[in-house]
């Protein structure tokens, strides 16, 4: 049995905290994507996310760390998929167009989307990127398949760096950017996009406290943090009701200092429990509405072939009463959504159903999905 307290080193800061397990959120596949039909669901690793409270700080932040390569097993996307991702690129891109930077480097690149449009834009003139997956279409950039070491990566040449929606990833966000200011040259800027993960976990959204999400990072703290492993606040924006924030930042160089982090222990530990919760709730919710359609005469769907959905089906959701799980990255279409039987059909599925059903819940994306939905099959009834 795992005990109430622990002590663990504190993500956002590497000091030994105690810190209080919480209800683990369990049953969730590790990795969030899809893998070939002929991959056996049995074979499938299911972990338990062990999320603990720091009581003199209130970060809630995993436990046991996963395993880097098991979560990360592969791409997830080849390209930014829908109007928010494409719009979120070409806004980060134009705010990183204002520091006439030269040389960037990127870290967890993916698709190398991001760094293309700043190439065509001619905003810099060279874009190196260090990504363990990388899936680029590009001989404009260079390309490093590792993950991402400061002392291992950085070098002179370049004067700026940039992340988008990679730095609540790190396992050790601290370390790594006291070292990105060590390595980097003074002055030198760096670019993050961050998704709101405060605002997707008090929205109830799966992709903000997750296998890969393994912390409740507020921007308050992201702040401290930044400020006090050696970079000063130059810019900071909004994206699309707080989908992300862009920050870009200057590197003092060598100049931190431990960081002092207010304690919001009750205020997180209410969001957490509302947060799991949630998943319980709405899996039944679901379930029962599901109960009023003839499921012989409705084809049924879920959309979302990632975490999303993953969620739902651990929190009990009837994986039976569905067709297909429906995602608009056409690299998934045909697979096995990792952790579930779902197999996975692009949305223009629906165009010839003569009743179909759509569950979606999909955070920030809804309205934008609905919309397709509609768009594809006028009779199509979605179930939000």
């Amino acid at each position: 049995m795992m005990p109430n307290n622990k002590y663990l080193t504190n993500i956002l800061s590497s000091k030994t905290e105690d810190f209080e397990f919480l209800r683990p959120i369990k049953n969730i596949p590790i990795f969030n994507g899809c893998v070939d039909i002929s991959e056996k669901k049995e074979k499938d690793k299911l972990i338990d996310l062990d999320f603990a409270i720091g009581k003199e700080t209130g970060l809630i932040q995993i436990g046991t760390l996963p395993n880097l390569n098991e979560v990360y097993e592969s791409q997830t996307t080849t390209a930014p998929i829908g109007k928010t991702w494409i719009d979120h690129h070409l806004e980060f891109s134009k705010l990183i167009s204002k520091y006439n930077s030269k040389a960037i480097l990127e870290y967890g690149g993916a698709n190398g989307y991001l760094g293309s449009l700043c190439l065509k834009n001619n905003y810099v003139d060279r874009w190196k990127i260090v990504e363990p997956n990388p899936i680029i279409d590009s001989d404009k950039i260079e390309v490093v398949k590792d993950f991402f070491q400061p002392k291992k990566h950085i070098n002179k040449c370049f004067d700026s760096i940039v992340s988008s929606h990679v730095f609540e990833h790190l396992q050790n966000p601290y370390i790594t950017n006291k070292e990105i200011s060590e390595e980097m040259p003074k002055d030198s800027l760096m670019f993050i996009s961050l998704p709101a993960i405060w605002d997707w976990v008090k929205k109830f959204q799966p992709n903000g406290l997750n296998q890969e999400h393994i912390y409740l990072l507020s921007e308050v703290h992201f702040e401290e943090l930044s400020d006090a492993s050696g970079f000063d606040l130059v810019e900071k924006k909004y994206f699309a009701d707080r989908h992300s924030i862009f920050y870009v930042f200057k590197n003092r160089k060598n100049n931190y200092r431990e960081p002092v982090y207010k304690n919001i222990y009750q205020e997180s530990l209410e969001i957490y429990n509302k947060y799991v919760d949630h998943f319980f709730t709405t899996a039944e919710s679901i379930n029962l509405k599901l109960t009023n359609f003839d499921l012989d005469k409705y084809s049924v769907y879920i959309f979302g072939a990632h975490v999303f959905t993953q969620f739902l089906v651990a929190a009990g959701l009837k994986e039976k009463n569905f067709k297909a799980v429906l995602d608009n990255n056409p690299s998934k279409n045909g697979k096995r959504l990792y952790g579930t039987s779902l197999i996975t059909n692009q949305p223009e599925l629906i165009a010839k159903d003569e009743y179909p059903v759509v569950v979606v819940k999909a955070g920030g994306y809804t309205k934008e999905i609905c919309n397709q939905l509609k768009n594809l099959n006028k009779k199509v009834e979605i179930i939000l």
